[in-house]
């Protein structure tokens, strides 16, 4: 399926949770649609990137919130409580060096039981929670500061060549990767 297809296809379905969201209970599930919707649309006109799969941003994962800080509305907790696994700030920079190097004091790292090491994909890519697929930009575009941990990620295309860091070789996705 080409990539333009897939973007589209991609679109429908997160406009489909959109609407069918109640606006009064699922607030966050409308953003998290919204998201979806962006990046599907803006795939689809060619302004970004498509994911490649790295998967370094799923290696170790950083945010400034622990476990009990997730909010019970937030429909990313069920998959954080069940798949995410707190690492020591010690193990984070042990595995991710870039990321614990670039974070705010206070932060919290995980790993993924859902993170395949081995083929670098996510086993529940129909699962996936908010914070997980809308990365980098979370409906906006991305930016050095958030891609500077991860070099090889295919959305510095998004970025202009002049602002890359030293080191940056991201990948770009592939027709075979789409399917």
């Amino acid at each position: 399926m080409a990539e333009e297809e897939t973007a589209f296809i991609e679109l429908m379905g997160s406009l489909r949770l959109y609407y069918e969201a109640d606006a009064d209970k699922e607030q966050k599930a409308k953003d998290t649609a919204w998201v979806a919707i962006w990046s599907a649309y803006m795939r689809h006109r060619g302004k970004l990137s498509a994911c490649a799969r790295c998967g370094d941003c799923c290696e170790v994962i950083h945010t400034r919130l622990n476990k009990r800080e997730w909010e019970d509305e937030d429909p990313s907790k069920p998959f954080v409580m069940e798949h995410w696994h707190e690492l020591s700030f010690e193990e984070a920079a042990k595995r991710k060096p870039a990321v614990v190097r670039g974070s705010e004091p206070g932060s919290t790292f995980y790993t993924c039981d859902q993170f395949n090491s081995e083929t670098r994909l996510c086993m529940a890519q129909d699962k996936k929670p908010w914070i997980c697929r809308g990365f980098p930009g979370y409906g906006k575009a991305p930016t050095v500061l958030g891609l500077a941990p991860y070099t090889r990620c295919s959305y510095w295309h998004d970025i202009p060549r002049e602002q890359w860091l030293d080191g940056i070789e991201p990948l770009r996705r592939t027709e075979a990767d789409a399917d």
